[in-house]
């Protein structure tokens, strides 16, 4: 035992080695899954109560039924300004190889009873009877299909993260890697130390290889299981730096320990996805090892990493971020958004059409629902708003993209968000004021004309709607 680590884990970790239990890679993999599941849950602290817990399942692309359990929490949002409650998909640790939703129950009821999101955790294959790349190809079969159903299970398709620890953190990154090529909207990728590299030869793999619970032949004996050559090291879906590009990716939050082979691991990923723009909130647990997160009862920085990483998914999922091949949109409310909608607008209306800054803003601002494009996270480009709805017939106004961006779909990215809205709070028509430059752009998103020409700030506009 060294000091690196904290009293209390190195107490944790005399008991586990007084038990006596034999490690993990010495045993067949049945076995190491039995032992996995008696002790995964024994330092977990009760979870908060939920709505519910059900069981469902998703088919895989071989016809499988992939077995997931859903916690759906006490402040279930099915109804809002947008349609749908959030969700995540967690996937489970254990080196592809042990562990499944139920050895993570509690971790997940408490993540659903602290973020107000609903979490799916799914039971993919474990190896070596499904090796690389089974695992991969569960997961976003399962992403795939929460999305392609999410009206169905009363789901925002917009609010959806993945989230994972270990070998499900290494997932988790994949999954948002396809997710970006594929054009499927996620809110976030929240990983607890995940595994990032092909080879195992950084500072912390040897640093802490043995003594800190997770020790290289566990590794190994993991990751012979699963991968079936020693090529499956250089697919970038199980060693994400090696992606051909990060740009684009959803925002990606990072619970890593120190005191774990994987240490490094995760921040070499952390660092990757910064130099590419992605937004990163990366949080080191001083003086604990791998797995952590399971020790809630006996490790206080336990309960204190799933809270912030519950404070993440909270805030990007209320936000409704909704990530697309040109850029990032977030919607909310004035005060969450006022900076850089503020800014856009001033750029469009103020600077480039001379309208005076008094005019621009006004008391309907605070209570609309506001939407911005941004093409990095402190890069916005284009902003809407949509006003209360009265009658069923909602307001967009303050459609403003840079000028630079005009004819890149910046424009269209921030109406279909907002008509997303109007539809989610059941509105049955949605009207604008359109500048009569603009008539055509409207036009392509199937408003039509309403009544006469008129003048607005001395600029000549038409009222057009949309049914919806």
């Amino acid at each position: 035992m060294t000091s690196d680590l904290t009293g209390a884990m190195q107490q944790v970790l005399q008991r586990i080695a007084k038990a006596g239990r034999p490690p993990l890679h010495t045993l067949p993999p049945d076995q190491a899954r039995e032992l996995y599941a008696a002790g995964a849950e024994v330092l977990e602290p009760p979870a908060p109560a939920v709505q519910q817990v059900h069981a469902l399942s998703i088919p895989a692309r071989d016809g499988f039924a992939l077995p997931v359990r859903c916690w759906t929490p006490l402040s279930d949002e099915r109804s809002g300004a947008v349609r749908g409650a959030p969700a995540v998909l967690y996937l489970h640790g254990g080196g592809f190889t042990v562990g499944s939703p139920t050895t993570h129950g509690q971790l997940c009821q408490r993540l659903a009873a602290w973020s107000g999101c609903r979490v799916y955790a799914l039971d993919y294959r474990l190896a070596p009877d499904h090796p690389f790349p089974t695992a991969h190809l569960d997961a976003w079969d399962a992403l795939q299909w929460l999305n392609a159903n999410s009206h169905t299970l009363g789901l925002d398709a917009h609010r959806l993260a993945v989230a994972g620890d270990s070998a499900g953190g290494t997932l988790t990154a994949a999954m948002a890697l396809m997710a970006r090529d594929a054009g499927l909207p996620l809110a976030l990728q929240l990983m607890f130390y995940p595994g990032c590299v092909p080879e195992q030869n950084l500072p912390s793999h040897s640093r802490y290889a043995h003594g800190y619970l997770l020790e290289t032949e566990a590794i190994e004996y993991f990751y012979g299981h699963y991968l079936q050559s020693p090529t499956d090291r250089l697919d970038w879906r199980f060693s994400p730096t090696l992606a051909p590009d990060h740009d684009g990716l959803a925002p990606a939050w990072f619970g890593l320990a120190e005191c774990d082979p994987l240490f490094d691991e995760g921040m070499v990923y952390a660092d990757q996805l910064r130099q590419h723009r992605v937004p990163v909130d990366l949080n080191i647990y001083r003086g604990v090892v791998h797995g952590f997160i399971q020790m809630g009862r006996a490790i206080p920085e336990a309960l204190q990493a799933v809270q912030a990483s519950r404070t993440e998914v909270y805030r990007l999922t209320a936000e409704y971020p909704c990530h697309q091949p040109h850029g990032m949109l977030r919607v909310g409310s004035w005060s969450a958004l006022q900076p850089a909608a503020g800014a856009v607008r001033t750029a469009v209306f103020v600077q480039e059409q001379g309208i005076p800054a008094d005019l621009e803003w006004d008391d309907e601002d605070e209570v609309s629902v506001h939407v911005v494009l941004f093409i990095a996270p402190e890069t916005p480009v284009a902003t809407a708003r949509l006003l209360p709805s009265q009658d069923g017939i909602s307001l967009i106004g303050r459609v403003a993209v840079l000028k630079a961006l005009r004819g890149q779909q910046a424009g269209i990215a921030v109406m279909q968000a907002l008509l997303q809205v109007a539809r989610g709070r059941g509105d049955r028509c949605v009207k604008l004021h359109a500048q009569q430059s603009a008539h055509g752009f409207y036009s392509k998103l199937g408003f039509v004309v309403e009544g006469e020409p008129f003048e607005e700030v001395g600029i000549p506009h038409v009222t057009m709607a949309l049914s919806l």
